[in-house]
């Protein structure tokens, strides 16, 4: 049944990888571009699908450590034109200053087809956070299962 199927993959599970990653085919860039460095404190450089995994490599663009993230997985079904969200969180991220990470996202279903990644907040060591509004001009990636 898709919605029971839709429900498990908004249970997202994540796994951290401090790695390269191994190819950039399965992803696009969409909205404002080039990026100011003051914009986006976490900027999403790419990434790549498969059938129920995601991988976001990441970059802190800023001075202080991240100590978490959390990115809005919208998920995309194109069969039922329909799209449902998931929250990707890292709540113990550890991304020094101006470092580059990779973060997986392992769904427990297969995914049924595009997912749109953005950046929903930032939490920074010193206890401050970031959230992004339409002026930060953060970029979303499009990330395509199989591609």
């Amino acid at each position: 049944m898709l919605s029971r199927k839709l429900a498990s993959l908004l249970a997202c599970a994540f796994i951290t990888a401090v790695a390269g990653v191994g190819g950039h085919a399965a992803f696009a860039r969409h909205g404002a571009f080039p990026l100011r460095s003051d914009s986006c404190p976490l900027v999403l450089l790419g990434g790549s699908a498969k059938q129920n995994s995601i991988r976001v490599h990441i970059k802190n663009t800023t001075d202080e450590e991240i100590t978490g993230f959390r990115l809005n997985c919208k998920l995309v079904d194109a069969e039922m034109d329909k799209s449902y969200h998931a929250s990707c969180i890292e709540e113990n991220a550890r991304v020094g200053p101006h470092s580059e990470t990779t973060t997986v996202y392992t769904f427990e279903e297969d995914l049924p087809g595009p997912i749109l990644v953005s950046v929903n907040t930032v939490a920074f060591a010193g206890g401050k956070s970031w959230k992004p509004n339409e002026r930060d001009g953060c970029e979303t990636l499009k990330l395509i299962p199989g591609k």
